[in-house]
């Protein structure tokens, strides 16, 4: 991944532990291969210890907080 898309996973990574414990998180596709052009998803999977609809909400409006002031679509996969 690229200097913009690491950043974006950190922070990304970093306000979703903020609200739940992250088990395990991984990038994947072609933002995370590095062969991705201007209008690529940024794919992310991510493993919580627990998970409430509360707590999908929430991710969901970081997703777009991030994603939008990053100027990226972010698809986040959750799992517990």
């Amino acid at each position: 991944m690229n200097n913009k898309n690491e950043q974006v996973g950190r922070e990304l990574k970093l306000k979703i532990s903020e609200i739940a414990p992250i088990v395990y998180v991984k990038w994947y596709g072609s933002r995370a291969r590095g062969d991705y052009n201007k209008v690529s998803d940024m794919y992310v999977f991510v493993e919580l210890e627990y998970l409430n609809k509360e707590i999908e909400d929430k991710i969901s409006d970081i997703e777009c907080e991030i994603g939008f002031k990053s100027y990226l679509l972010i698809s986040t996969l959750i799992f517990t």
